[in-house]
C-alpha cells in the first residue's frame, strides 16, 4: 500500500500549475519504471531467498 500512497503524493505534487505536462508524463513514467524495478528486485531476492532455504533443509 505504500507504494500507492507514495504514488499519490507524487501526483499532487506533479499536478501542480506550475510543473508542464511534458515534465509531469517523463517523471509519471520513470517512476513507474523505478517502482517495477524495486519490486522485480525484491521477488528476486524474496524467491533466492526461499530456494536456498528448501535446498537448505534437503
Amino acid at each position: 500500500m505504500h507504494i500507492l500512497g507514495s504514488l499519490f503524493l507524487f501526483l499532487i505534487v506533479l499536478k501542480h500549475p506550475l510543473v508542464e505536462e511534458e515534465v509531469f508524463f517523463n517523471s509519471l513514467v520513470a517512476f513507474s519504471y523505478t517502482s517495477l524495478l524495486v519490486h522485480l528486485v525484491q521477488g528476486y531476492y524474496l524467491i533466492s531467498l526461499l530456494v536456498h532455504l528448501h535446498i537448505y533443509r534437503l
